[in-house]
């Protein structure tokens, strides 16, 4: 309990100093400025992405039929060793110059090629569509190129559509994964956390990924009911279809792929809504939600006297994270918080 305590007063102290540096990039960056400079962002406008994740978390996700006979090959590899999630991400892109390549970002994924397509209507209604003749995968420099015969012209707005899967990850970065087991029922419960920070963004889906590399993003989610998602940007709508879930998040406005960041689980809430000066919500076990509530109210009589109060007036709640074990003593990713 003391541990938990001294990790609030900790997050009040690192939200009190952010406040400060909100508008400045982690330098971790600079790491990976020669890689992604591999990728020809500096000829394209990026004006939107619509991306949607399914993470395939239950046995019986992998052989949903639209899905498994895609990628069987991929997914029966990955089976016993990994989780897996499928992706659609559409990138609403101009080009600068003439060009009839792209060449974005991407890590381990496996792209379905026979989906790839860029798509150009110049009335609205009649698509003209661009199927690229090659594509190719560059480990090295982490980025997929794509050949068309045909140029695109600037001033012309097209979309590219991906389709993929990629592998959910034991590491901090990307889509990856944390676990905890439940001590009511002794089973091995997962975590599946979306963290875009660097060098996270394409980890999780196609994208330029650059360190200036600012647009609007549209994020959607689907997964099973016995889940909650949970995300700095706020969700506008929710839809039930039996016992799966989609769950469509706000357009993010000229935004960074940085401090973008999702997370899935079956953690419990604990709250206090009657608060007046509620900023907090906290996840955790149902096992120590006790706990936590006598953490909480005693987080909540703690003079805040220097808190930036204007902070939580544009950001709204943030949301505390409880997992055992977990192995940063603060991960944060604007608003969500991990202890």
């Amino acid at each position: 309990m003391m541990k938990l305590l001294k990790q609030l007063l900790s997050i009040y102290l690192f939200i009190a100093v952010k406040t400060a540096t909100d508008n400045d990039f982690n330098n971790d960056y600079n790491t990976y400025t020669k890689i992604r400079h591999h990728s020809n962002r500096g000829i394209i406008d990026t004006m939107r992405y619509d991306v949607q994740l399914i993470p395939l978390i239950n046995v019986e996700d992998f052989y949903d039929r639209n899905i498994y006979g895609r990628f069987v090959s991929y997914i029966n590899d990955q089976l016993e060793k990994n989780f897996i999630y499928y992706g659609e991400s559409t990138i609403f892109f101009k080009v600068k110059i003439k060009t009839n390549s792209i060449r974005l970002n991407a890590l381990n994924m496996e792209i379905e090629e026979d989906a790839t397509q860029v798509i150009f209507s110049s009335d609205g209604i009649n698509d003209i569509i661009y199927t690229p003749i090659m594509q190719l995968h560059d480990i090295e420099s982490e980025t997929i190129i794509l050949y068309f015969i045909d140029n695109f012209v600037p001033s012309y707005s097209y979309r590219l559509i991906i389709k993929f899967v990629s592998i959910i990850t034991n590491n901090t970065a990307g889509f990856f994964q944390m676990s905890y087991i439940n001590e009511t029922g002794g089973n091995v419960n997962m975590i599946a956390v979306i963290d875009l920070r660097v060098p996270g963004a394409h980890l999780a889906f196609p994208c330029w990924d650059q360190s200036d590399f600012k647009t609007n993003f549209t994020i959607s989610i689907k997964f099973n009911e016995n889940y909650i998602a949970l995300s700095n940007i706020p969700n506008v709508e929710k839809i039930t279809d039996d016992d799966i879930v989609f769950t469509y998040f706000n357009s993010t406005d000229n935004t960074s792929p940085y401090i973008i960041a999702f997370i899935l689980s079956d953690l419990e809430r604990v709250s206090d809504e009657n608060f007046e000066q509620r900023f907090i919500d906290m996840w955790c076990r149902p096992n120590v939600v006790e706990q936590l509530e006598y953490a909480l109210n005693i987080a909540k009589n703690i003079s805040l006297a220097n808190l930036n109060y204007d902070f939580f007036a544009v950001h709204s709640l943030l949301d505390l994270i409880v997992i055992p074990d977990f192995q940063d003593n603060i991960m944060e990713s604007f608003r969500l918080y991990f202890l």
